[in-house]
């Protein structure tokens, strides 16, 4: 992450007059569906997938968070009423739109958008383009308004985009893991779950008991105070709390594809010795969803990690359920084949194994009521869940994987 003073000013100086008062009037009567609401007496806003809603597990609280559409006016007057103690209103709106191989200048412009366009058409694309250039990003895939009121928090979540994030009124306070130890201390929610690349566990009351994973992240946290006028780059797969400092907070952003992190999966294991960290949360991911489709969510996962990862055990034959010793073997086998090749080709070494196999710990998947308990096959036989789950950059590494994993036979010889 890099923090650049006044960046914003540099990109977009029309955004320096974005006061609520002033997107109001610009706003007019535009309704905006982004409207986000907090749990009732709270302040803290989740990201959540509807498309994943009920497939493998359900979220009861996601319906509710998502709010009626509401003129700019109106959502103002929400959080000014509400007041610093109970923001409980938060604008994410999509501005501009982009399409893979489409440049900076031939965006798709939401309503909200073409109300704005006044102002965005003065966006300083070429200082945007060379930041993109210089960091290896792909397309723009949206800029995005963000607008809370004092104490609004974003929970904890992590990004499959590169990002450069813009301050034009109010203060922001970011709470920043790299992609590993974020995903090792803050017990992400399983990826088929509709808070997919969310952390279960809440900074603001962390529940040691359940997740004692949690004492991985003192002292780690990477700080970074936003003003207005300022931006910062935030990579693809860093975690990110986020905290609301003044009574009135506009931000923007823009989201671009990863680049050289998913568009070239030759020159990932061609180039990167070891594996970029970003890179090996996306193999992680894949790691989970072949456990998942073979010993299936629930309590079935988690005593199959248990048994994983505890070295007393694993050798032993009789702690393995009854009926399932071939088919618990078969898929630890085959993670730990693939994970020890990726190790001898120098792509893992182990200060980089050891916590990518931390991430799998059991205690991430107790909790979630999950629709089925059974294997995802049905799910990975019409790869809709994987798809979505990874990213581009992961499918030859991943492709290795399954090919390594096709049958029990090829496994077991090893």
């Amino acid at each position: 992450p890099v923090v650049v003073r006044g960046l914003a000013d540099l990109v977009f100086p029309a955004g320096k007059r974005w006061s609520f008062d002033e997107l109001s009037q610009c706003c007019d009567d535009t309704l905006i569906d982004g409207i986000r609401v907090s749990a009732e007496g709270g302040t803290t806003f989740d990201y959540g997938d509807e498309s994943k809603q009920g497939e493998v597990f359900t979220d009861a609280s996601l319906p509710s968070q998502s709010g009626t559409p509401m003129t700019f006016r109106d959502f103002a007057q929400c959080v000014r009423e509400a007041g610093p103690p109970c923001s409980n209103r938060y604008l994410w709106a999509p501005l501009l739109r982009g399409s893979e191989g489409a440049s900076s200048r031939d965006l798709e412009r939401s309503s909200l958008g073409h109300r704005l366009w006044h102002d965005l058409q003065h966006i300083r694309w070429h200082r945007l383009d060379s930041i993109a250039k210089l960091g290896g990003f792909g397309d723009l895939k949206v800029a995005q308004l963000f607008c809370s009121g004092g104490r609004a928090v974003t929970a904890s979540h992590y990004d499959q985009s590169q990002n450069v994030f813009l301050q034009l009124s109010g203060a922001k306070r970011f709470l920043l893991l790299p992609p590993l130890l974020g995903a090792r201390a803050l017990a992400p929610f399983p990826v088929s779950h509709p808070r997919d690349r969310c952390a279960r566990l809440r900074l603001g009351r962390p529940d040691y008991a359940a997740f004692p994973c949690a004492t991985r992240a003192h002292g780690a946290f990477l700080e970074v105070v936003l003003e207005p006028g300022d931006g910062l780059f935030l990579p693809y797969g860093w975690w990110h709390h986020v905290e609301s400092l003044a009574s009135e907070n506009v931000s923007l952003n823009f989201w671009y594809r990863g680049g050289v992190l998913d568009e070239r999966p030759p020159a990932v294991l061609r180039d990167c010795h070891p594996l970029p960290e970003a890179v090996v949360l996306d193999l992680v991911r894949e790691w989970e969803f072949f456990l998942a489709t073979q010993v299936g969510y629930g309590p079935r996962l988690e005593e199959f990690l248990e048994w994983l990862h505890d070295p007393r055990t694993v050798l032993r034959p009789d702690v393995l359920p009854k009926g399932q010793e071939l088919l618990w073997l078969h898929a630890g086998n085959a993670l730990l084949l693939h994970a020890a090749r990726l190790h001898a080709a120098q792509l893992l070494p182990a200060e980089v194994l050891l916590p990518a196999l931390d991430c799998l710990e059991a205690c991430r998947f107790a909790g979630p009521s999950s629709a089925s308990a059974l294997p995802l096959r049905a799910a990975a036989s019409t790869e809709s869940t994987s798809a979505r789950a990874l990213p581009s950059a992961c499918h030859a590494l991943a492709g290795a994987f399954r090919r390594g994993c096709g049958s029990s036979a090829s496994c077991n010889d090893h």
